[in-house]
């Protein structure tokens, strides 16, 4: 089971944003760092999620052109 208490957002922010090239203006922080910790609990959710082998099904494979 994943655990999103376990992430810190404020330190993912930090190691991020300059990584990719981002300024967060300090008025904006307290809601990005909201939204972050608002996304890694929904994350859990797909993570979490039970994968059952047996019933998964791979999409068919697209292949341009005209058919054959």
């Amino acid at each position: 089971m994943a655990d999103a208490s376990r992430f810190d957002p404020e330190a993912w922010l930090n190691a991020a944003a300059p990584a990719l090239g981002l300024e967060i203006a300090e008025e904006w922080r307290p809601n990005v760092l909201s939204y972050l910790t608002l996304s890694a609990r929904a994350a859990t959710l797909f993570i979490d999620w039970p994968l059952d082998p047996m019933h998964d099904e791979l999409a068919p494979v697209f292949r341009p052109g005209p058919p054959r």
